[in-house]
């Protein structure tokens, strides 16, 4: 199942201000409930889909290529 990345701006119970959260679902609605979930009984002032043009792919081997130019 393909998943989309949703980014929101709520404003939590105490009423501070969180921007840019990401969070990657299927559909608006699991992506809601995975930020009420984080955030119990925030308002969620914004939210968009983000959407990209390119599909970012590694292979098992570009990983560990990436790990070991790290050590």
């Amino acid at each position: 199942m393909e998943q989309k990345r949703y980014i929101f701006t709520i404003t939590t119970r105490d009423g501070v201000s969180v921007p840019n959260l990401r969070i990657l679902a299927p559909d608006y609605d699991t992506a809601e409930k995975k930020i009420k979930s984080m955030y119990r009984y925030c308002r969620i002032d914004q939210s968009e889909e983000e959407y990209s043009n390119t599909r970012e792919t590694y292979s098992y081997e570009d990983v560990l290529e990436l790990i070991m130019k790290e050590k």
